[in-house]
């Protein structure tokens, strides 16, 4: 049985697609699963602003894409409209951290609210330990020194090569320890044998490691090799500027003054790459649709439309983000089009790190991801450290940026770039 949706109300406030019949629901529901950005992208520019629903998987898509219904969808109790709920129906357990269904609300918000408040009061102490990371790890990439060598590198496997040697070091860094010292303990053997476990586990084929260990340490270092966000904004970043090479210049000045990685030069003192960095975002979003979220109480849009439990709530983020009666020129890119909107609402509004209706690649407002910070900090550090060592250009300009598998979408796996050393100013 289907999800219950033929209400009369969600009849009349909302267009349920592919039309009246079982048949004609369940033909587009393949292509849905199959191309859903074909799906969304034309559902979203007939329907204007109406609520419209697809069936997926014996519940219904119900998509909003307005200012209002954007804002009543973000403003609802995360226990009415559930992101957690919707990442265990669709999600494997070991990509939402291992944390069983049955853990109540009261206990999942004690660990965000402790765990997720300690690691972000420390990102910013940890910068520096990241940027020598970062460092190490293109010297190793690219021999230090050697001005003459091209090299060939895919951007999939050398962004995401990059930021993972970051994410190891979140995960088993020293200076984590202060973080955790507050739980009591001896916490010091503790870190000791989880480190020793974890560089054990490394370098072992992860074939075996998911068969013979089933835990929180395997699942977090399954995830710390998995794609990452800052992965796929970085590869996305170094295309743009091989297509775009007039923002070079300015980008690599304003990384020059910003003499070191305390948190006003890399976030605060970048106005320039902040808005690169969204603007990058905006036009390569890693979804056409947010997470959803799974409706658990009967919600209702302030224009009456209501929408039974058990069906999930969507917002198609691609379309929103290429929209041209929210962006001009939404088609063009502008790398610099957010610089003013820094401190006003006029284009978005808000920094790179910050969601808003207008910018939903984070997520809702009210449930963000909570490691955006994070993925901002780790691709300007990368992005303006790379930019000034190194130059760059695509290896083959005929290869598509993009590969799109259901509603993700990534760098291409044949996109590569050619990297030389830059000689360094005086």
């Amino acid at each position: 049985m289907y999800a219950e949706m033929e209400t009369e109300n969600f009849q009349t406030k909302t267009e349920i697609i592919g039309g009246p019949t079982i048949f004609g629901k369940f033909l587009l529901e393949i292509i849905y699963m199959l191309v859903p950005q074909k799906v969304v992208r034309k559902t979203y520019a007939r329907t204007k602003g109406k609520l419209w629903a697809v069936l997926a998987r014996n519940k219904y898509h119900v998509f909003v894409s307005t200012q209002s219904q954007i804002e009543n969808f973000s403003a609802a109790p995360i226990n009415d409209l559930s992101l957690q709920e919707a990442s265990y129906e669709i999600l494997p357990l070991e990509l939402h951290g291992g944390v069983p269904v049955g853990c109540t609300p009261g206990n999942l918000g004690l660990w965000r609210s402790t765990i997720g408040s300690n690691l972000r009061g420390c990102l910013w102490s940890l910068q520096p330990l990241f940027h020598l990371k970062m460092i190490k790890g293109l010297e190793e990439e690219f021999k230090a020194g050697d001005f003459n060598t091209e090299y060939k590198v895919g951007l999939n496997s050398f962004a995401y090569g990059i930021t993972i040697k970051i994410n190891a070091l979140m995960i088993v860094g020293e200076n984590l320890r202060t973080a955790l010292m507050k739980y009591g303990g001896n916490i010091d053997e503790l870190a000791a044998l989880v480190r020793e476990e974890v560089v054990d586990r490394w370098d072992l084929p992860t074939e075996h490691c998911k068969t013979k260990y089933m835990d929180c340490i395997q699942w977090t270092m399954e995830r710390a090799k998995s794609p990452t966000i800052e992965g796929v904004l970085c590869s996305f970043s170094l295309y743009t500027l091989c297509k775009h090479p007039e923002y070079l210049e300015p980008l690599r000045k304003e990384a020059k003054e910003a003499t070191n990685t305390a948190q006003d030069a890399i976030n605060d003192g970048m106005p320039l790459l902040d808005s690169f960095l969204k603007e990058v975002a905006r036009c390569n979003p890693i979804a056409t649709v947010t997470m959803p979220h799974k409706v658990m109480k009967p919600f209702t849009f302030s224009d009456g439309a209501s929408v039974p439990v058990g069906n999930f709530i969507c917002i198609p983020s691609a379309e929103i983000m290429g929209n041209e009666a929210i962006y001009p020129n939404a088609s063009k890119f502008d790398g610099f089009r957010f610089v003013e909107s820094n401190k006003s609402e006029t284009t978005g509004g808000l920094k790179f790190s910050h969601p808003s209706w207008k910018f939903p690649y984070w997520g809702t407002v009210k449930q963000a991801c909570p490691g955006r910070f994070y993925a901002a900090l780790v691709a300007k550090m990368f992005i303006s450290h790379f930019i000034t060592h190194y130059d760059f250009k695509l290896a083959d300009e005929n290869v598509a940026p993009k590969f799109h598998w259901g509603i993700a979408s990534v760098p291409h796996p044949r996109l590569a770039i050619l990297v030389q050393h830059r000689k360094q100013e005086g």
